[in-house]
């Protein structure tokens, strides 16, 4: 393993709020990411093959790579009036199938971003340049013609009255779930991307609709996932809460071809009189985002912001802090109605803000069947995720969640606000406040996770799960399915909202980094929580 600081101006010294990787970029050999400025502005990157799977090599010949040989410039694309906040890249084709085709439609290739001015754009590959210089303000230094790739804003999803914070996108690539400062969640039903033969009309035909909301937070959601089953979206606001609804289509009578997104609440967790279990953002640091993620294969999910129970004979002195440790609760998909978490992850000096599960799997170690970890879940693979916090960026595996896998400090100056795994597992970019993304290179263990690489991926259109076909059948019998238990919503009438869409036609000293294998003070044992509590973070602003 190999990390470092990338010395890249990537948003003109401006915050970056979020980075995604392409699912399935055009060339296998080019790793393509997507960042989320304060300047307004997404941006596109590249990592090339030889800089990803050099973490393999000796320390001294990783650090022989420049920045500028790691990380090259592909594009920005210019549509918001407002700091970007979020930025996600569509579920392609071949990224939910089980196919073993590498191959990609150029179409099918889509990027959602979300701002402060509560606008969403959807994004598109242009075979020309499209610079919207009155979206943009008019105001750039770039010129597109230089850019190695163009793209087109295709439509504009306004429904939030004020900034978005994070969106998400169904595991199908039909729906968006997006959360707001407005204390709402709301689904989309976004319409296809469009063809060369619609580009100069693109979405005239056809446009993204809100079909389902929730509005059951009392202050500022800051964070969203869609469950890769597709029968579970999670959100976690400001008010200390996390809640789970089951998430299932209904056709509308009368309306062909109409549906509408059934939202029920399966699990609410929050904080309770006995127990804290998520931070007040008047008692720690401000953050705009509470990122919480679902398993590659929606077993679990875990949520930032935790707050460690104190047992009874831990209990603080006159000597010692009263607050309770920060940590990160883990939720097993068939205890999430209990609104329980099944375990949770101490040793935080600060709350962590962001949560990223590596897509792909890997084999159990082969001593774990005669010596299981003491802190271990019980699943026939083993899945990795990383947690961004204040000062740190920690990366655990789930056969042994006592200890984590690595804990890296001071590679940034403030916070971390998202972190994106590659297609293949091998890099994690970790992006933060301070303006900068680091990038972590990972060895490349092709031959441990060649096998479960696809699960099946769910569709809210088909809530208890499609019929699972010959190519899926041996992820099922090995329990990348089966791991994850239904959760049979009771359907009750949602009605939707009249969203507006519009249609477009058209150098700072750094601190040298250290790699820490485990934390630097011994960790108290991993403790499970009462189901009573929850806990949020300061309101947003524009960074």
């Amino acid at each position: 393993m190999y990390a470092k600081t990338v010395q890249i101006a990537w948003h003109k010294a401006q915050s970056i709020s979020s980075l995604d990787f392409c699912p399935s970029p055009s060339d296998p050999l080019i790793l393509k990411f997507a960042t989320a400025g304060q300047d307004n502005a997404v941006r596109l990157w590249a990592i090339s093959s030889s800089s990803s799977s050099s973490s393999s090599s000796s320390s001294s010949d990783s650090h022989s790579h420049s920045d500028t040989d790691s990380v090259s410039f592909l594009s920005t694309l210019h549509g918001h009036l407002a700091g970007v906040n979020i930025v996600r890249w569509a579920p392609s084709p071949t990224s939910t199938s089980t196919s073993t085709s590498t191959s990609t439609s150029t179409s099918a290739v889509r990027l959602a971003s979300a701002d402060n001015a509560g606008s969403i754009l959807l994004w598109s590959p242009s075979p020309t340049p499209t610079f919207h210089a009155t979206l943009a303000g008019g105001d750039t230094d770039e010129d597109p013609s230089d850019y190695k790739e163009h793209w087109r804003a295709t439509h504009v999803l306004q429904g939030h009255k004020h900034e978005v914070n994070d969106i998400a996108w169904s595991p199908c690539g039909k729906y968006l779930a997006s959360v707001g400062t407005d204390q709402t969640l709301r689904i989309w039903q976004v319409p296809p991307p469009p063809t060369a033969s619609s580009s100069s009309s693109a979405g005239t035909s056809s446009t993204a609709q809100v079909i389902g909301s929730a509005h059951d937070h009392s202050d500022v959601i800051q964070g969203v996932a869609w469950d890769p089953r597709g029968q579970l979206v999670a959100t976690q606001a400001v008010d200390r809460a996390v809640y789970v609804y089951a998430v299932t289509m209904q056709a509308v009578p009368g309306a062909a071809g109409r549906k509408v997104a059934v939202l029920k609440k399966v699990a609410e967790c929050k904080n309770g009189a006995a127990s804290k279990l998520y931070s007040d953002p008047t008692t720690t640091s401000t953050s705009f985002f509470r990122r919480l993620a679902f398993s590659p294969d929606g077993s679990l999910l875990v949520t930032p912001a935790g707050l460690l129970a104190l047992a009874p004979n831990n209990a603080p002195t006159d000597t010692t802090s009263t607050a309770p440790p920060h940590a990160v609760h883990v939720y097993t998909r068939a205890l999430v109605p209990l609104a329980q978490p099944s375990l949770s992850l101490p040793g935080y000096a600060s709350p962590a803000w962001c949560i990223r599960f590596c897509p792909t799997f890997f084999h159990p170690h082969s001593s774990a069947a005669s010596q299981p970890a003491p802190k271990s879940l019980a699943l026939p693979y083993r899945m990795l995720f990383a947690v961004g916090s204040d000062d740190a960026l920690v990366l655990y595996d789930t056969s042994h969640l006592d200890l984590p896998l690595a804990v890296l400090k001071n590679l940034h100056v403030y916070r971390y606000q998202d972190i994106a795994w590659s297609p293949n597992g091998n890099v994690l970019v970790a992006a933060s406040h301070d303006g900068y993304c680091s990038l972590i290179m990972l060895a490349d263990d092709a031959k441990d996770r060649e096998w479960l690489r696809k699960v099946q991926v769910g569709d809210p259109e088909y809530p208890f799960g499609a019929p699972v076909s010959a190519a899926s059948a041996t992820s099922a019998s090995t329990g990348a399915t089966a791991a994850a238990a239904h959760v049979v919503p009771n359907v009750g009438q949602v009605q939707p909202e009249q969203p507006q869409v519009h249609v477009l036609q058209v150098k700072k000293k750094r601190i040298q980094p250290t790699l820490i294998s485990a934390f630097a003070a011994p960790s108290p044992p991993t403790t499970t929580l009462d189901s009573s509590a929850a806990g949020g973070s300061g309101p947003n602003a524009s960074g």
